[in-house]
């Protein structure tokens, strides 16, 4: 819902309404559009304001591209709570598997940026789920979604690298609809020698992580952002505001420390653009230690331009590399007038290891929800998500979640 805020959305929206033209397939906190349009800007507008979740072993998000055609999916048909729930857990674990058997790390070398590789493949199977699709169709659908696999970091810091979210929801979807109509897709398209995802995007991949789908889950390792900032400095933001710091007049240094990852891609990133200051390191920290607070506003033009915000960061901020930090994890050490205080923490604040309570990622909604839906429609949704397992429709919640968007 908060994804209005974004001028990039309203790009997105345009451009879905121009090349789709009209429909009425539910868009988040906005008019319908064709179901295609409504999955690719739902999947901008689930990441436009950097607050979806992230699975920090292979980096991705989750929910841009999974949820976006699952829900267009869901409103072709009759669906229930169940079966729409079972059809994101069946998007969620392909998307983190795939990822973890893409192997992370090799394919991150290489530039591929696995959100928008993998995401295709984990929308096509969340929609064939919805949509009851047998196995030698959904074996089709994933076929044709593997062959969209595309992303790469060069697009790091701009829109784009959100985009590619948007589009392998976009891709998914498609994938899922040619095989539904007899479209045929290719087979062993994970490690086929001859451009299989595994031999193209990595080394060769893991592809042993596939092994026991169904019977071990790892959805439950997706991480919940809880604050708007790069998911690398989600840690940061719960040391900040779960501690005592002093005020930043007094503070002579504060230095930051991140994953080697982490550190390639926060710690030397401007803040000349309220995108770039979210994916920096010493931005999030100066305007977090100034306000104590950490939402929207804080990269409005009025904090990227204050003088003091960024001189702190840029004279007073040091952001080191620490190979024993793992992916995620930081430490801060602050020094003031002969104090010093340090800081070690390795999951934060969301993560399943130190989760978030339901009532916090409640709250979290209302902030996000607060100017574009009625305060009665949004209490109404968290219900209707809360209960979701039990709902035998969710043409409720499709329509809840449409409320026209004022400026769309």
């Amino acid at each position: 819902l908060t994804g209005w805020s974004s001028s990039e959305s309203d790009v997105v929206f345009q451009v879905g309404r121009r090349l789709f033209g009209q429909g009425d397939s539910t868009v988040i906190g906005g008019p319908p559009l064709p179901p295609a349009a409504a999955a690719m800007v739902n999947g901008y507008l689930i990441t436009a304001r950097s607050l979806c979740d992230v699975h920090q072993p292979t980096l991705s998000h989750v929910t841009p591209v999974t949820v976006p055609a699952v829900l267009a999916g869901a409103g072709t048909k009759d669906t229930d709570g169940p079966t729409l729930l079972a059809s994101l857990a069946v998007a969620f674990e392909s998307m983190v598997r795939v990822c973890t058997a893409l192997d992370y790390p090799q394919s991150r070398s290489r530039g591929w940026h696995s959100t928008g590789v993998v995401g295709p493949i984990a929308a096509a199977l969340g929609v064939a789920r919805v949509r009851g699709f047998d196995e030698s169709t959904t074996s089709s659908a994933l076929g044709i979604a593997a062959m969209a696999a595309s992303g790469t970091f060069a697009a790091f810091g701009t829109p784009t690298i959100k985009y590619n979210q948007s589009r392998a929801a976009l891709n998914g979807l498609l994938a899922a609809e040619l095989a539904g109509d007899g479209f045929r897709g290719p087979e062993s398209v994970l490690t086929n020698p001859d451009g299989g995802l595994f031999n193209t995007h990595s080394d060769g991949g893991l592809p042993q992580e596939l092994n026991d789908l169904g019977d071990t889950w790892s959805l439950h390792g997706i991480t919940t952002r809880l604050w708007p900032a790069a998911a690398a400095l989600q840690s940061v933001l719960t040391l900040l505001l779960a501690n005592e710091v002093p005020a930043m007049g007094a503070i002579e240094k504060v230095t930051v420390s991140l994953s080697p990852a982490s550190y390639e891609m926060n710690a030397e990133m401007g803040w000349a653009t309220g995108f770039e200051a979210q994916l920096s390191a010493r931005f999030v920290t100066s305007v977090v230690l100034h306000d104590r607070t950490c939402w929207l506003d804080q990269y409005g033009p009025d904090r990227l331009n204050d003088e003091e915000i960024s001189e702190f960061a840029s004279d007073r901020i040091q952001v080191d590399r620490d190979p024993t930090l793992p992916e995620g994890g930081s430490a801060i050490r602050i020094e003031s007038g002969g104090d010093v205080v340090e800081w070690r923490l390795e999951n934060p604040k969301g993560d399943p290891l130190n989760p978030a309570s339901w009532d916090e990622t409640a709250a979290k909604f209302h902030k996000a929800a607060d100017g574009v839906l009625p305060p009665g429609k949004a209490v109404a949704l968290v219900d209707q998500v809360h209960s979701l397992e039990t709902q035998p429709a969710v043409a409720d919640l499709l329509a809840l979640l449409g409320t026209a968007h004022q400026s769309a």
